[in-house]
């Protein structure tokens, strides 16, 4: 396998942002040539609408055109809810 020596860039912002935000630094870090974006989590993006599943629903179609207009790749990570007792089973109904 080849692989190119690329440089890693790195954006924290540890708290909520909103979509148009975290579009805005990937446009950005796109034009200094960066095409592969790692986002962790999901759950720190804000996006349009009244309940959590709309805000989801809005975050994931405007990724989705991002990626599609900007030929870019994004890995979006999501995490599971805690278990409340060690005996519970995780299954993909507690994805939130």
């Amino acid at each position: 396998m080849n692989f190119r020596n690329r440089d890693l860039k790195l954006i924290d912002v540890g708290h909520k942002i909103t979509i148009e935000t975290l579009m805005s630094s990937m446009k950005e870090m796109k034009e200094c040539g960066c095409d592969l974006f790692f986002i962790d989590n999901l759950g720190f993006i804000v996006g349009n609408g009244d309940n959590e599943a709309t805000q989801t629903a809005d975050v994931s179609s405007k990724l989705l055109s991002f990626c599609l207009e900007q030929n870019v790749c994004v890995v979006l990570l999501h995490h599971f809810k805690k278990k409340s007792t060690s005996l519970d089973k995780r299954d993909i109904s507690q994805m939130r």
